[in-house]
């Protein structure tokens, strides 16, 4: 398989959802695990104490872990040093990291990693004569019947980005931060930041026409937040993921330390689709929250910022994925004590200078940053892009 182009692959794909795999008998597992019936499950049981798995080989890490003497147990020993483990794949991680010259190795350069990422990706789609939308904060709500005289004022407010989707992609940025809402009397789903922007539909064929042409690119579609949406919403949106995507969706894996381009530019998977709801359970191929923690600072205070920016780099977990919100929130009262001006006049122009002075600072892989995201991000012929691209230099200068 190391050697064996994907389209010669002969898949054992899943008729539920999106998850295929080389082995049959990793599909049969598969679907015992999540697709079965309760009733129907196929447990495999312990003979020693109560404990039970759909998995197989959960059963037998299990009885490994706590049934076996260490003196039963069969060490694989490293030829170079006292490092010895029960995996074959974890003495294999071992001598790649510990005993083996860079040189040596096949490298799949990724620059587009750290990632770099818009925040509220879609409100590009904002004009003046945008409906107010779910979202909108409730003082506002309560406002609804001056919605006219109010729209001028939550344009220059909402609105985050000033390029499209496309644009977005041709300038770099990989990760989408998305807020999705129905509307009263369509089928549609519509994108919003308190006014509604662009329908969901047509951005994510956008985002599938840029993969179709570019199959060695990687993106993660963050769900932030679901407004108006009950049951039958989650499932009808899943399935529009679903039906756009398609089998370029990556099934989700606990295991986020395995995971690489190179492995998803091979199976041929290009979208993380992060589902930020109770929902996340309905397909294999949404991610939960915890797979990609995105602390908010919530402040209009640049030196708060950075000081958040930082505490959340000092105490984040590596064995996930972490986004770094570098953007500044204005309070309902911070604008409307400035009604006249905008968020990119006093939440985006004042933290150019220090959002490029911390992003220096910072370093790519274990102790670094992963994802960052910003406003405007097409600023400066896309300086952001730039500068985020850079930072993976600091991590080929130690090779």
């Amino acid at each position: 398989m190391k050697h064996t182009d994907p389209a010669d692959v002969n898949w054992f794909v899943c008729d539920q959802c999106a998850f295929k795999t080389i082995r049959k008998n990793s599909l049969n597992a598969h679907i015992n695990a999540r697709h079965r019936p309760f009733e129907d499950i196929v447990w495999f049981e312990c003979e020693y104490c109560a404990y039970k798995s759909k998995n197989k080989s959960n059963l037998k890490k299990h009885i490994m872990a706590k049934h076996t003497d260490p003196g039963d147990i069969k060490w694989l020993k490293c030829e170079q040093c006292s490092f010895e483990t029960k995996r074959k794949d974890g003495l294999r991680d071992h001598v790649m990291v510990k005993h083996t010259n860079p040189e040596n190795v096949q490298w799949l350069y990724c620059e587009h990693c750290p990632y770099k990422s818009s925040h509220d990706s879609t409100t590009y789609a904002i004009t003046k004569n945008s409906k107010m939308s779910p979202d909108a904060r409730a003082p506002i709500q309560y406002l609804k019947f001056m919605e006219p005289l109010l729209r001028p004022f939550m344009f220059n407010w909402s609105k985050t980005q000033s390029v499209d989707i496309a644009q977005q992609l041709n300038g770099g940025i990989r990760y989408f931060d998305l807020r999705i809402a129905t509307k009263a009397a369509s089928a549609a789903f519509y994108f919003v930041h308190n006014l509604y922007c662009e329908q969901v539909d047509a951005v994510f064929a956008a985002i599938n026409r840029f993969l179709d042409t570019h199959p060695k690119e990687v993106v993660i579609l963050d769900c932030q937040h679901f407004f108006s949406f009950n049951s039958n919403a989650h499932k009808r949106f899943i399935s529009l993921i679903a039906s756009v995507f398609d089998k370029k969706l990556l099934p989700y894996t606990p295991k986020t330390a395995r995971l690489s381009l190179e492995r998803m530019i091979r199976i041929r998977c290009q979208v993380i689709v992060i589902y930020r709801s109770f929902a996340v359970k309905l397909e294999e191929f949404l991610w939960p929250s915890a797979s990609l923690p995105t602390p908010w600072p919530n402040t209009v205070s640049t030196d708060r910022l950075i000081a958040c920016l930082n505490e959340g780099l000092k105490n984040r977990n590596y064995a996930s994925g972490y986004v770094s919100q570098c953007v500044l929130t204005p309070t309902l009262w911070f604008a409307i004590r400035h009604l006249f001006s905008s968020l990119e006049a006093k939440c985006v122009l004042p933290l150019e200078k220090q959002k490029y002075a911390w992003l220096r600072k910072q370093k790519p892989g274990v102790g670094g940053v992963n994802i960052v995201i910003s406003d405007f991000v097409h600023y400066q012929d896309n300086q952001f892009s730039r500068e985020v691209i850079s930072l993976n230099q600091k991590l080929l200068d130690k090779f």
